[in-house]
């Protein structure tokens, strides 16, 4: 059975002689079925049928915008001159209910009569295939449904209202009962009793604050965020804050001391160096255990991307997908899901990392191939080639806490394949996770924007997901993380850094090409190093090549880390982690957290688990 909140009869926009029977059914979304005549007058245009109990079946051949898949809805109406909608303003402040009420146009003598169809538009970006392919992207559509049955706009755009306000219901749930008018504006339906949408809505609104590095990569993240996000948000009602980066840590500065409470979200557009700047602002603060859970959006606008590729991966989109509309997309449904952040520990400094620890080869292309910069993604293959041909070799101390009972020498990993570590995953969270009471008010913008041809909407979408993440932190008792390198906590995996790591960690000193810990399945767009790895699953993931690798198997492992079938090579070691240290003993070198320099020496970290949160959809 299906629950069906809205039923009603439209004309479409812009081709107004074709109707459709449109349906709101109950966590499914807006069906609609083109009709082979035009419907009766009484049946025109808002016609409700509330709370109706049907057939699920019955809806089979409607076309349907999946809930899942539909960012907003908006009420619009049609262009008009501004005295004409002076006239309009003063006609029903004195209550006139005249038919049809007509202006005249200024210049020519005439009247003409004030529109009073009312719109509502609903958009939408599903997964769909791809002409000539079986490729599936996500693909925006917008679907407009005209409504006048009534004779003046007022009574039109109240129906229009009601629409949007229950897309809005079933979309994001909340505390608000819709009445919901019949076709002639009032609050009956046919049968004469009133009835209200059973759903609800929250009050609060989202407000974003937007952080863009204009020389992040290629250097088009501003103009990214302006031609391919803005219009997804405007979509979706969602305002914003806009600051563009002008310096090395200004993002990481600005988050560590602005009050958050004004904003529901941060999102980032960029490359994964900004997100590192946002992720240690954060911890940086005094309020860091609170400030640490508000949702991070990531707009894909550098060279490697790896998080916001890890976040598509993590909700199962297509691998064509395109990455920019899916983060668009991602931002604009405000859900969230928990993130591990990993401590970092060097002899200077305690740093937290989102995404992987790189030493040897990995480390040597990412930090040298900076002089290609502008080249985007190309620079990594460009300058791998390079060091493939001059290849080093490092010698260190590798210790680590080993995954319990995690099936070891297997070669062929997925998302779905169970580590066997859940109570243990578990039990690290109960002691790392902090609690911290909500903010009593995070609120965003009231300010309205009128859009020239149509009526004009609120910049601010109702929305409740966007505070989920205050409701997870009202549990369980407050325990304390250590963000400070000058004091480890007593629940930490790690010792200090100078002295010997516990027994049961496995050692070992060796020749190295590469040791890399990553903590996401991806750590740039086409490079999935992790593919059993989750967004919260408390492990890191050591990727390791020793001495004796030849080039050509160094060529074959670095070709296949786009498909993630070097788990498979018989010369790759991966290993499942909670903790590790590593020791360099040859110099120089390079070691790299999130892509970023720290300083070459001893080295170690641990999984806070789930205490971050992402946006996804």
């Amino acid at each position: 059975m299906a629950k069906v909140l809205l039923d009603g009869t439209f004309s479409s926009h812009p081709v107004h002689n074709a109707f459709f029977h449109v349906v709101l059914i109950e966590n499914r979304g807006l069906c609609y079925k083109k009709l082979k005549s035009p419907p009766p007058p009484l049946l025109s245009s808002g016609t409700c049928e509330l709370a109706q109990l049907v057939d699920s079946n019955q809806y089979d051949q409607y076309e349907c915008l999946e809930a899942n898949d539909i960012v907003g809805c908006q009420c619009m109406r049609d262009p008009i001159p501004s005295q004409q909608l002076l006239q309009e303003k003063s006609l029903t402040s004195s209550g006139s209910d005249s038919a049809e009420p007509n202006v005249e146009v200024s210049g020519t003598g005439q009247s003409a009569p004030i529109p009073h169809v009312a719109y509502f538009c609903v958009y939408s970006y599903p997964l769909r295939k791809q002409l000539f392919s079986k490729c599936m992207r996500r693909k925006r559509i917008s679907v407009t449904f005209s409504v006048d049955s009534n004779d003046n706009f007022g009574d039109n755009l109240k129906v229009a209202q009601t629409w949007c306000s229950a897309i809005r219901c079933m979309l994001h749930g909340g505390a608000q009962a819709v009445s919901a008018p019949s076709s002639n504006g009032d609050s009956e339906c046919q049968n004469g009793v009133t009835e209200k949408i059973p759903c609800q809505v929250c009050p609060l609104q989202r407000k974003l604050l937007v952080l863009v590095n204009p020389h992040s990569g290629p250097g088009k993240a501003l103009r990214i965020f302006q031609e391919r996000i803005v219009p997804v948000l405007a979509e979706a009602e969602v305002s914003y804050d806009l600051i563009v980066t002008d310096k090395a840590k200004f993002a990481q500065e600005h988050v560590r001391s602005a009050n958050l409470n004004r904003w529901t979200g941060i999102v980032i557009v960029s490359g994964d160096g900004l997100v590192y700047e946002v992720i240690n602002g954060l911890m940086e603060r005094p309020d860091w255990q609170l400030a640490i859970q508000i949702p991070i959006g990531v707009i894909p606008g550098g060279s490697g991307n790896g998080l916001a590729k890890a976040i598509g991966y993590a909700s199962k989109e297509p691998p064509k997908t395109n990455a920019k509309l899916l983060a668009a997309f991602n931002v604009a449904k405000g859900k969230i899901a928990p993130m591990d952040i990993v401590r970092v520990v060097t002899s200077k400094e305690v740093v937290y990392s989102f995404l992987a620890i790189g030493w040897g080869i990995v480390a040597d292309i990412d930090i040298e191939s900076e002089r290609l910069r502008s080249l985007g993604g190309t620079r990594f293959t460009l300058w791998a080639i390079a060091r493939i041909i001059d290849l080093r070799i490092y010698r260190g101390r590798l210790s680590y806490l080993p995954v319990e009972n995690h099936i070891r020498n297997s070669k062929t990993l997925n998302r779905t394949q169970s580590t066997g570590s859940e109570d243990v995953t578990e039990d690290h969270r109960a002691r790392l996770l902090p609690s911290a009471n909500c903010p009593e008010s995070i609120s965003g913008s009231n300010d309205d924007t009128v859009r020239e041809d149509k009526v004009s909407v609120s910049k601010n979408l109702e929305l409740a997901s966007s505070m989920e993440h205050c409701n997870l932190l009202q549990s369980g008792e407050a325990r304390s993380l250590q963000p400070k390198a000058t004091s480890v906590n007593n629940e930490s995996l790690l010792p200090p850094l100078n002295e010997p790591v516990p027994e049961n960690w496995i050692q070992n000193e060796d020749d190295y090409v590469l040791v890399y810990a990553a903590f996401q399945t991806h750590i740039s767009s086409d490079a999935l190093v992790a593919p059993g790895a989750a967004l919260d699953d408390g492990i890191m993931w050591l990727i390791i090549l020793r001495k004796g690798v030849t080039r050509p198997q160094l060529l074959s492992f670095l070709l296949a880390l786009e498909s993630g079938n070097h788990v498979g090579l018989p010369f790759v070691e991966m290993i499942p982690v909670r903790a590790f240290r590593l020791e360099p003993i040859t110099k120089p070198g390079y070691l790299t957290v999130d892509g970023e320099v720290v300083d070459y020496g001893p080295i170690q970290a641990e999984v806070l688990n789930a205490i971050a949160r992402v946006m996804t959809h």
